[in-house]
């Protein structure tokens, strides 16, 4: 058997198969999918308060609630007005299973509307705390709002009742006041 012949034959396969693979790579590229930014989701109104906890085990608490004149704890920089929860695991456990149900009330017509939201894979982990901003805003912590809602369109005080539950511990309750004065987001 030739070996110079057998190299000859090899070194054409494997210069063949490279031109091959590097004329491969110089095909146009495929278009890109052009990527579609999905519309914040909007809350929804809820007449009744779908939360079924009754735990009375102690733990989750509302540490803040701010509605106006609001700050990111992080940074301390102004944000705009949003329904905003600290929240605090007081226990060794990590909590999960966390829903949120408010209602806004009017102060002057009395007209209320509530809303519940699902914090979908949302955890807190033991002696940790979180905020939550419902404000329509994107990413980590940010839930959907309702940009018609009475805290979006009047012009009045408008008082906040809230509750955080989580899977096994007692909900937090909370309160909170928008002022007549404030504007913010109208």
């Amino acid at each position: 058997m030739n070996h110079r012949c057998c190299r000859k034959k090899i070194n054409l396969l494997l210069l063949a198969l490279a031109c091959g693979l590097v004329l491969a790579g110089c095909k146009p590229a495929a278009k890109p999918a052009t990527p579609t930014a999905k519309p914040v989701a909007q809350a929804k109104p809820v007449t009744v308060n779908p939360i079924n906890n009754v735990s009375t085990k102690p733990g989750l608490v509302i540490s803040d609630i701010e509605v106006e004149g609001n700050t990111d704890p992080a940074t301390g920089k102004n944000l705009k007005d949003h329904l905003q929860l600290t929240i605090n695991n007081g226990t060794i456990e990590t909590m999960t299973g966390f829903e949120v149900f408010y209602t806004m009330t009017d102060k002057k017509t009395k007209k209320s509307e509530s809303y519940y939201q699902k914090l979908t894979g949302f955890q807190l982990g033991p002696g940790r705390a979180a905020t939550l901003h419902f404000d329509g805003g994107k990413g980590p912590g940010h839930y959907p709002e309702n940009n018609k809602s009475i805290y979006r369109k009047s012009r009045n005080a408008v008082d906040f009742m809230v509750e955080v539950s989580c899977v096994g511990f007692q909900p937090a309750p909370g309160k909170a006041t928008k002022t007549a004065s404030s504007m913010d987001g109208l």
